[in-house]
């Protein structure tokens, strides 16, 4: 699983931090460049994806992930009712 995570300045330790708190073998490193600053790319094993999308509902950083926003706008409707699903287990945890 590959992903780019746009957090910006303000968010770009607290995310990474985060994220390899949760997936301590996940490689993450700096993106940024002259015009996307405070970007980082994550690395993990595939099997991770569901609770890697979880993590980042969990901890408000979803709209960082460039995969989680372009799987969104996709058409594929299978793709749509997978986040659709993650999105509801982690609503149901916090009831």
């Amino acid at each position: 699983m590959f992903d780019l995570i746009y957090a910006g300045y303000e968010y770009y330790e607290e995310a990474k931090t985060r994220i390899k708190e949760k997936f301590p073998d996940a490689i993450i490193e700096d993106a940024s460049d002259e015009i996307h600053e405070g970007r980082f790319s994550v690395k993990m094993d595939d099997k991770n994806e569901r609770e890697y999308f979880k993590h980042l509902i969990r901890e408000g950083f979803i709209k960082c992930s460039l995969d989680f926003n372009v799987k969104s706008m996709g058409n594929d409707k299978e793709e749509h009712g997978y986040l659709i699903n993650i999105i509801r287990e982690v609503k149901s945890e916090s009831l």
